[in-house]
């Protein structure tokens, strides 16, 4: 059982430097853990072990998201590019249109103009 604690305590440890927590931190969990009998030993290091799990994986799920975030916020920046070129271009069609338009005007005016 000591050996298996052992184990159980190093996994948490790993666990515990991915969370960005110190030795400072953990030690009097460690203590308590150490002191106590093993059956409650064992049972305080599952516990502890599924919740840092849980605040790993809450963690990765905020980091998924964020990129998700990041990737719409791209997208919108495409869509409006692709919107204000297109409007741009539509602009420059409106505004060659009604040049065009004009010109035929003039032309008609002048055909007739004695």
């Amino acid at each position: 059982i000591e050996e298996l604690m052992c184990t159980a305590i190093e996994e948490l440890h790993i666990r515990w430097h991915e969370l960005g927590m110190f030795a400072d931190e953990t030690s009097a969990f460690v203590s308590s853990v150490l002191e106590a009998p093993n059956d409650v030993s064992l049972e305080a290091v599952e516990r502890e072990r599924r919740r840092v799990d849980e605040i790993l994986m809450s963690a990765k799920d905020i980091l998924i998201l964020i990129k998700r975030v990041g990737e719409i916020e791209n997208e919108k920046v495409q869509y409006e590019v692709t919107i204000a070129d297109s409007s741009r271009l539509l602009s420059k069609k409106r505004s060659a249109q009604e040049s065009l338009n004009e010109e035929r005007q003039r032309k008609v005016i002048e055909k007739e103009l004695p």
